[in-house]
């Protein structure tokens, strides 16, 4: 019975911390399952009905309107204030604007000043993440504050990414199991799949 009562309270406080990061967070999330389904929607389609730049945008606008959400939202916690709600809308309006620029060039592998650029707004987009939250008024960020933030979120990060890299392999060793021992064929895409919602 405790051990049941344990997995309980567990999954409940885990429901909580979920409602609370959506609600903290909904672009993010929002953009966070749009890449989800993009990425499975894509491993379905065929590729070359689809041009690499409109497959580059697809992909690259959610991953950087995470990092850029992410980093506004933070940063509009601070301050509260209509000139930090005016900020979050332009950027998040012109973010799109500038991923479908550097589609029409970065699209191409093999220009490589494009992709330089789309990294650099990635590094500067994560740097922002973590930088963001702690540019007070003052100007004088905690530094204590500011390390402690950092290794929280790199650690979660970590946890994050071993959790959906297990998650991913059990999964995967299931239909490995199903196929050998009952027959049951799963295309290479089933694997995307998982790969995607992980």
């Amino acid at each position: 019975k405790s051990t049941m009562y344990d997995i309980k309270r567990k999954l409940a406080d885990f429901v909580r911390r979920v409602r609370r990061g959506t609600a903290r967070f909904p672009l993010s999330v929002f953009f966070a399952v749009l890449l989800t389904v993009t990425a499975i929607v894509l491993t379905h389609i065929d590729h070359s009905e689809i041009s690499d730049n409109t497959e580059f945008f697809l992909y690259w606008y959610p991953i950087t309107a995470i990092l850029l959400s992410t980093a506004l939202s933070l940063w509009h916690e601070e301050y509260r204030s209509g000139k930090s709600t005016t900020v979050y809308i332009i950027a998040e309006a012109i973010l799109p604007c500038v991923m479908i620029l550097l589609s029409r060039t970065a699209g191409d592998v093999s220009y490589a000043p494009g992709l330089y650029i789309l990294l650099g707004i990635v590094v500067l987009l994560v740097m922002a993440v973590f930088a963001l939250p702690f540019l007070h008024k003052s100007g004088s960020p905690s530094e204590v504050s500011f390390w402690n933030f950092t290794v929280r979120s790199i650690s979660a990060a970590a946890a994050a990414l071993l959790v959906g890299g297990i998650l991913f392999g059990g999964l995967s060793l299931l239909l490995l199991s199903l196929d050998k021992l009952f027959g049951l064929k799963f295309s290479n895409d089933m694997y995307g799949d998982i790969a995607a919602v992980c």
